[in-house]
C-alpha cells in the first residue's frame, strides 16, 4: 500500500505492514492503524524537510550555512573593533550570531 501511494518511496517496514495488516482476519482498528501510519508518513515527506535534510544535497547545504555564519561572525568581530558602534548594539549582535552558530 506504501509504495503506489507514495510513488515508489519505500520502507523497510513495507512488506511486514502489509503483509500483517492486510491479511482478511484482522480487524478494523488494524486498518485503520495502517492508514494512521500512511498518513503519518505521507505528512513527513510533503510537510517537513526531513527528506531533504537527510540527503547528500542537505548535507551541503547546512554546511554551507554553518560556514557562512561562522564567515560573519569573523567578519564582525574584526569589523567592530575598527568603528564607533554603541555597546549594546555589539552586545547584541554577538549574541544573535553566536545563537545562529548553536543553532
Amino acid at each position: 500500500m506504501f509504495v503506489p501511494l507514495f510513488s515508489d518511496l519505500r520502507l523497510r517496514i513495507f512488506r511486514k505492514l502489509t503483509n500483517n495488516l492486510l491479511s482478511p482476519f484482522n480487524s478494523t482498528k488494524d486498518a485503520f492503524t495502517l492508514v494512521h501510519i500512511e498518513l503519518g508518513f505521507l505528512y513527513d515527506v510533503l510537510y517537513t524537510k526531513a527528506t531533504i535534510m537527510q540527503s547528500t544535497v542537505g548535507v551541503i547545504l547546512r554546511s554551507i550555512c554553518l560556514l557562512s555564519t561562522f564567515a560573519a561572525l569573523a567578519a564582525f568581530s574584526i569589523i567592530v573593533s575598527k568603528s564607533g558602534y554603541p555597546r549594546e548594539d555589539i552586545y547584541i549582535t554577538y549574541v544573535l550570531l553566536g545563537r545562529a552558530v548553536s543553532v
